[in-house]
């Protein structure tokens, strides 16, 4: 398969056939799910609401109470609570009625757009004020499935069939017309970065000019006023540039490399060496969390932290209990111990156990204050594990009980042990690693990894965490994500779950994520097409002449789908101390043309090899593949009508 950019020569009927396939498409969901029946829609709408209603931007904490009656009156008449287990009061007059999670602090862009239509309906009842914001996000769809038309199109000859098969996808793809159709700000980044990967295709392919490099500005500029999700096309855009300044200039390789030791220098200077392996740091102490101490009851190496002063409430050290650990630990005694001391002695708190239950809710063993010493002194509590316990976590904080704390605080041979053992000894283990012995002439088992700190690893430097958390607030410590991969014996039910939500919510899982596509495990089936589509991109990419791909493109397109999609995977990292959340694909699908571009190519080179062994003509696959997607859609709207419509 040549891929190379030719003149545009595909048919004119095939563009505008796609796009109101499109305007059809975003109808019909739009249609298809009642009101208020996507990821937090409620919210999004309010804030639409506010503007359309107010002609500017909203408060922080502004509410309208009575459009908040009338939203939730609507919300009971269309079944939002059915399965709940409760129905709000409509007749409380003292403070505004709950809808959820407000969305008021999220960038501007989508609900300036969204409140267009709605000035004209605010007159109407609030129903037809959320499909007349639903009519912006379909605009926004189809501006989304132009932009891939478009992207595909620089990169690949006139007769490709890439050029109809991705839009083609987007079209008929459920999860992401579902989404698109949504009141949700999610549709503006999407959108966005659609429009940013078209510009920057555009403007690597056929060279900077003024047209090209505003069109590239402009999409990123509408991507930072959208959501953080589209935020990366602001470094990709300078990526971008740089590819298409260097595009078939023979100090390009150079440049590669110049920007390969740029890349390790950053990198070199945003992480360092010395924290406790297999353990969180929160603490933003600049040294690391593993301190060489020959005073160390066990092995060569302690935990230390810098001591905070009383007030202070901030995790500085954690780690989570495997789930094979908890599951034999929930609804039983444990006890908690661990050798401490300090340079500066006086109160300090003892680590705690906290329990995140099933319904979200957590709850923490009581804090025990501790008189510590410059020696090492060993503590031990009983505790008891919740038997509804999601999740269990060992936390630590260096706290004294004075205000003008200063100095280290140092623990060694943390344990965590089924059962109640003598807490006036402390137990002696078989090696440094505290992982098996006796305590109190009990066998013990210590369920806490590396507990005496004799393995170090690497950390992220408080100031990289700092920036993060400023630019993008929703994603809190930077540092999470990496602790988690390297901890994968705590963390590998998130990313497994992960794995199986983004699949689901990829190819289609409706309404806040608990309508699931009719049939006998349907995403078994789908997880297969999707490894087979990766899989045969790979053999044609790799198989492929030099000069068959526009590389500088192809740079963008996969350096943006991994950085989309790895951020998208780790999101929810930063929740596992407060509650198991499960990120779905609507945070990748910004980067869903160089997505479905790489499936698409696989499916391409796969169906071109079928039909080449069954001598099938070339448009047969063609025609196939037209009717599997129409099947796939027409799956989707049979679950969705069974479920809400029957």
């Amino acid at each position: 398969m040549q891929i190379e950019r030719e003149t545009f020569s595909v048919p004119r009927w095939l563009l505008p056939i796609i796009l109101v396939a499109a305007l059809i498409q975003g109808a019909l969901y739009t249609w298809l799910m009642p009101p208020w029946q996507h990821y937090d829609e409620p919210g999004h709408f309010e804030y639409v609401w506010l503007v359309a209603r107010h002609n500017r931007l909203p408060q922080a904490g502004e509410v309208d109470a009575e459009m908040r009656r009338a939203m939730v009156a609507s919300m009971i008449g269309h079944g939002f609570y059915d399965g709940l287990g409760y129905l709000p009061d409509l007749t409380v007059q003292d403070e505004p009625l709950s809808i959820g999670w407000t969305q008021l602090d999220e960038p501007p862009l989508y609900y300036l757009l969204a409140s267009l239509p709605v000035r004209l309906v605010l007159t109407q009842n609030i129903d037809v004020q959320l499909y007349a914001a639903r009519l912006a996000s379909i605009l926004l769809y189809v501006i989304s499935i132009l932009a891939a038309y478009g992207a595909v199109s620089e990169v690949v000859s006139a007769p490709n069939p890439l050029r109809w098969l991705v839009p083609i996808t987007l079209v008929f793809l459920p999860g992401y017309a579902d989404l698109m159709t949504a009141v949700n700000n999610d549709v503006a980044a999407i959108a966005g970065f659609s429009l940013f990967i078209w510009a920057g295709t555009r403007v690597i392919c056929r060279g900077l000019s003024l047209l090209n490099g505003l069109g590239l500005v402009l999409a990123a500029t509408f991507c930072g006023l959208s959501k953080e999700t589209a935020y990366l096309a602001v470094p990709l855009g300078v990526l971008a540039l740089v590819l298409a300044i260097s595009r078939g200039k023979k100090w390009q390789v150079g440049l590669w490399g110049l920007g390969a030791v740029a890349v390790l220098a950053a990198v070199i200077a945003a992480m360092g060496w010395g924290d406790a392996a297999k353990w969180y740091r929160g603490t933003d102490q600049p040294s690391g969390t593993q301190a060489l101490r020959s005073d160390a009851p066990l092995g060569k190496h302690a935990f230390g932290l810098d001591v905070l002063p009383s007030t202070a409430s901030f995790v500085q050290l954690a780690q989570l209990v495997s789930p094979d650990d908890l599951a034999d630990l929930q609804g039983k005694p444990v006890t908690l111990g661990a050798w401490m001391w300090a340079d500066v002695p006086g109160q300090y708190t003892f680590p705690v156990l906290r329990a995140t239950h099933q319904d979200q809710s957590i709850s923490q063993m009581e804090q025990h204050a501790v008189s510590l010493s410059s020696e090492p002194t060993f503590y031990a509590f009983a505790a008891s594990v919740p038997a509804d316990t999601a999740l269990l976590q060992v936390i630590v904080i260096a706290r004294s009980g004075e205000d003008d704390a200063q100095g280290s605080l140092y623990l060694d041979g943390l344990v965590l042990a089924e059962g109640e053992y003598a807490t006036s000894e402390a137990p002696a283990w078989e090696s440094d690693s505290a992982v098996t012995g006796s305590w109190g002439g009990a066998a013990v088992v210590n369920v806490l990894r590396n507990a005496s700190a004799e393995r170090a690893g690497p950390y992220v430097r408080p100031w990289v965490d700092r920036l993060s958390a400023r630019v993008m607030p929703d994603q809190g410590r930077a540092s999470m994500g990496l602790y988690s991969l390297l901890d994968l014996d705590g963390t590998d039910w998130y990313y497994r779950s992960t794995a199986q939500t983004m699949l689901r919510t990829f190819w289609g899982l409706f309404g806040w994520g608990h309508v699931a596509l009719l049939g006998s495990k349907p995403y078994r089936v789908l997880a297969a097409v999707t490894i087979a589509g990766a899989l045969g991109a790979l053999f044609i990419f790799f198989k492929s002449k030099p000069r068959t791909w526009q590389w500088n493109a192809m740079i963008l397109w996969v350096v943006s789908l991994g950085l989309v999609w790895g951020v998208a995977v780790l999101r929810g990292t930063v929740y596992l101390f407060h509650w198991p959340f499960i990120p779905g694909a609507r945070y990748a699908y910004p980067a869903i043309i160089p997505t479905i571009g790489m499936l698409c190519l696989g499916w391409v080179s796969i169906l071109n090899l079928l039909a080449g062994w069954l001598k099938v003509p070339p448009k047969a696959w063609a025609i196939l593949y037209v009717v599997m997607l129409l099947t796939l859609n027409g799956l989707a709207i049979a679950s969705i009508l069974g479920y809400y419509h029957s």
